[in-house]
């Protein structure tokens, strides 16, 4: 009994932690990519086009919120220029860890095999201006209002500036 058991909570385990991100971004589709450390090469960083990867936990209930607008922009660009995808950290968290995330969800730009952070809004607006900016090599801007100064400051970190009335 005991053995027949502990196989049975094993299967279910085994079951869960393999179904878990796809579960949080529902069934695999086309414009989605789901990244891990297996395929992470070959989706990712061999690639020329620029992508937004969010690094999620199921359990997260700010990925939860990240997920409808997220898809969202992923569905309306389709596009062949620009990539959206997800890595589902507690199923890959060594590649998770090799990108120093510590928290969730961050999401992070990548082109051409380089990682940064992404500091724009977490809205379908932002993630779709976002990804028409590097689709047509404006640079970043983070999805905020346009891309920043060449004073070699990020691009994608948002500039905040205050003025008096």
């Amino acid at each position: 009994m005991k053995a027949s058991s502990l196989l049975s909570v094993g299967l279910a385990l085994l079951t869960a932690s393999s179904v878990r991100a796809g579960g949080l971004f529902g069934a695999k589709v086309d414009y989605l990519l789901q990244v891990t450390n297996d395929n992470k090469d070959e989706e990712l960083l061999e690639q020329a086009q620029p992508a937004l990867i969010a690094f999620v936990a199921p359990w997260c209930g700010h990925c939860k919120a990240l997920v409808q607008p997220f898809k969202k922009a992923a569905k309306k660009l389709k596009a062949a220029e620009f990539k959206f995808g997800f890595v589902d950290c507690d199923v890959d968290n060594d590649f998770c860890q090799s990108y120093k995330v510590k928290g969730f969800p961050s999401i992070k730009a990548f082109s051409e095999g380089k990682a940064e952070d992404y500091g724009g809004a977490r809205s379908e607006d932002a993630f779709i201006a976002f990804a028409n900016e590097k689709i047509s090599g404006a640079g970043g801007g983070g999805g905020g209002g346009g891309g920043a100064a060449s004073t070699g400051e990020s691009k994608l970190a948002p500039t905040i500036t205050y003025s008096k009335m």
